[in-house]
C-alpha cells in the first residue's frame, strides 16, 4: 500500500487484486448499495465512455479512457472482499512502509546530491529541492506531496490511538513516524498539500484528543501539538527563509499580468510557479471551453485544442510549456462541458456522502484535502491522484458497509 504513488508498483498491485477478485468470483456478491458507491466512484471512466465519439481519434480516446479505467476495476475489487477488514490495521502498515520507504530514498537522494543541499542551505535554488526529491523518485512534486500530507494525517490519528505515555514505545515510535513525514512534507513544500497536510494533523489531535480526555487535558495536548507543529515549521523556515518569500510574496505577486506573461524578461525563473501562471491558463481554459460549453472539446482532444488556443492568442510561454489546466474543474468543463461539470461535483460529492456515512475522521479530511488540491491542481488526469484517491474511498467505502452490516445484525 505504500508503493501507491509508485505507477509501476501500483499498476502490478492493482492487476493481482483485479486477478484476485476474478479468481474468486463465486464469492462475489454485489448488492444495490455496493453497485451505487461503485457507479459513483467510476464518474471519470463512465464520462470518457459517454463521450467517446466526441474525439477526433477513437484510438486515443481508448487510451485516454484507460487511464480512468481504475477507478471502475479498483472499487469492483475491494468492494467485493468477502470479510470485514481492520481499518486501523491497514493504516498502520500503510503508515510504517510508507515513511520508511520515503525516508530511504530521501537518505538516498541526499548522499547523491550533497551539493544540491548546501546550495539549498545557502539559499540557491531552494525552490527546486521539492521537485528535484520528487524526480529522483520518477514522481511529480504536488501528487507526491499530497500523499505525503495524508501520510502525515494518518500518522497523526495513530499517534492519537496510542496511550499517551511519553515512555510507552508505541506513542515513541508512532511520534517518530509523524516527525519523519511532516519533515519530508515541509521539504518537498508544495502550497496546498503543506497546509492540508498542517490543518488536517491538527483537526485529527483535537477531534480524537476530545474522544480520549477531558476537556482541560485536551486542551492541554491539542496545545503541545500545536507548539511542536510550530517549532518544527519555524526551525525549517529558518533553515530555508526563502519559503517566507514564496508564501508570503511569490504565490500572490504580478497578479496584475494575467494574460501577459510574454512581459517578463525571463518568465520560467520570475512566475513558473506562482498564482498569475494558474489564473492565466484558467481564463484561456474558460474562453475556449465558453465555445462548446455543453459537450466540450472530448477528452482525448482537448489538451490539444487548449495548447492550440495558446499559440493563436501569443502567449508563448503558456505555450512554450505546453502547461495542462492545473484546475479539475475547468479541465472537466473543457473535456465534457457543463455536463462534465456537473458529474464532477457529483463525484466529490458522493465523497464527501461517503465520509458521513462512514463518520471517520480520515475519510472527512481525506475528500476535504483532495477536493481542495483540484481547484490549483487536476490531480484526475494523472495515474497517481486516480489511483490515490480511488483506493482511498473504496476502502472507506469498505469500512462503511462492515459497519451498516454490524449495524444490521446488532439490531
Amino acid at each position: 500500500m505504500g508503493l501507491l504513488v509508485y505507477r509501476i508498483p501500483a499498476t502490478i498491485g492493482i492487476n493481482l487484486l483485479i486477478l484476485l477478485t476474478v479468481l474468486n468470483y463465486k464469492r462475489l456478491h454485489f448488492d444495490k448499495r455496493k453497485w451505487k458507491i461503485i457507479m459513483l466512484l467510476a464518474i471519470p471512466f463512465l464520462l470518457d465512455v459517454l463521450f467517446v465519439w466526441n474525439n477526433d481519434s477513437f484510438q486515443e480516446a481508448v487510451v485516454n479512457g484507460e487511464k480512468h479505467l481504475g477507478t471502475l476495476l479498483i472499487p469492483i475489487a475491494i468492494l467485493s472482499f468477502p470479510r470485514a477488514i481492520n481499518l486501523r490495521r491497514i493504516l498502520k502498515v500503510y503508515s510504517l512502509v510508507f515513511t520508511l520507504l520515503l525516508t530511504f530514498c530521501f537518505l538516498i537522494h541526499f548522499f547523491t546530491s550533497v551539493g544540491d543541499f548546501q546550495g539549498y542551505l545557502q539559499g540557491k535554488m531552494v525552490w527546486r529541492m521539492g521537485y528535484e526529491f520528487a524526480l529522483s523518485m520518477g514522481l511529480h512534486g504536488p501528487a507526491l506531496n499530497l500523499h505525503i500530507a495524508f501520510l502525515c494525517i494518518i500518522n497523526m490519528y495513530i499517534w492519537t490511538q496510542q496511550p499517551l505515555r511519553l515512555k510507552e514505545k508505541a506513542f515513541i515510535h508512532s511520534g517518530i513516524l509523524f516527525l519523519l513525514a511532516f519533515i519530508l512534507l515541509l521539504f518537498v513544500n508544495t502550497r496546498v498539500a503543506v497546509v492540508c497536510g498542517i490543518a488536517g494533523s491538527l483537526v485529527v489531535l483535537f477531534v480524537e484528543l476530545n474522544k480520549k480526555l477531558s476537556v482541560n487535558l485536551s486542551i492541554k495536548a491539542f496545545l503541545i501539538g500545536v507548539l511542536v507543529i510550530t517549532v518544527l515549521v519555524f526551525g525549517f523556515v529558518q533553515k530555508f527563509p526563502y519559503l517566507i518569500e514564496k508564501y508570503s510574496q511569490i504565490t500572490f505577486h504580478h497578479m496584475d499580468k494575467v494574460g501577459r506573461l510574454d512581459e517578463f524578461k525571463n518568465p520560467e525563473a520570475e512566475v513558473y510557479n506562482s498564482l498569475v501562471t494558474r489564473v492565466s491558463i484558467w481564463k484561456t481554459t474558460y474562453g475556449l471551453g465558453k465555445r462548446k460549453w455543453l459537450v466540450g472539446y472530448g477528452p482525448a482532444d482537448a489538451r490539444k485544442e487548449l495548447i492550440t488556443e495558446y499559440e493563436r492568442t501569443d502567449q508563448q510561454f503558456l505555450y512554450r510549456n505546453k502547461f495542462p489546466v492545473h484546475n479539475q474543474f475547468l479541465d472537466f468543463f473543457l473535456k465534457f462541458g457543463v455536463i462534465g461539470v456537473l458529474l464532477l461535483l457529483i463525484y466529490f460529492g458522493s465523497g464527501f456522502w461517503l465520509s458521513f456515512q462512514s463518520r471517520h475522521i480520515l475519510c472527512l479530511i481525506f475528500v476535504t484535502m483532495f477536493v481542495l488540491a483540484n481547484f490549483l491542481e487536476d490531480f484526475l488526469v494523472r495515474f497517481d491522484g486516480i489511483v490515490f484517491n480511488t483506493f482511498w474511498l473504496s476502502l472507506f467505502s469498505l469500512y462503511f458497509l462492515n459497519a451498516k452490516r454490524k449495524d444490521q445484525l446488532k439490531s
